[in-house]
């Protein structure tokens, strides 16, 4: 009768089970990141008047992998996709694409 055994097996689940915890929370941490860096980007391409559009962007983490950036106040929809009379000045997309490029390539070092 021929018997193989291995030894360590449990050691190395563990150890994997912690590295993809540890991947999660480097991802987790990157997407935070991300929204952020799209309200500081937002920010700092928004055309001000009275400052309330630039001052209304703001980051949200929304659990796990999950973050947002949004602006409330109403006039900004108007200002990002423009009207009938007035051109769009887009600030919300073009931060978002920077944002977005940085997250990519943040989770690719990962």
């Amino acid at each position: 009768m021929l018997s193989i055994g291995a030894t360590g097996i449990s050691e190395a689940l563990t150890n994997l089970a912690r590295t993809q915890e540890l991947a999660h929370e480097r991802i987790d941490d990157a997407v935070q990141r991300a929204a952020v860096n799209c309200q500081e980007y937002a920010q700092a391409i928004c055309p001000v008047d009275t400052g309330e559009m630039r001052d209304g962007f703001e980051a949200i983490n929304n659990g796990p992998l999950s973050s947002s950036t949004i602006n409330d106040v109403l006039h900004s929809l108007f200002v990002e996709l423009g009207t009938i009379h007035m051109a769009a000045q887009p600030t919300l997309y073009p931060a978002f694409l920077d944002a977005s490029q940085t997250l990519i390539e943040e989770c690719h070092a990962i």
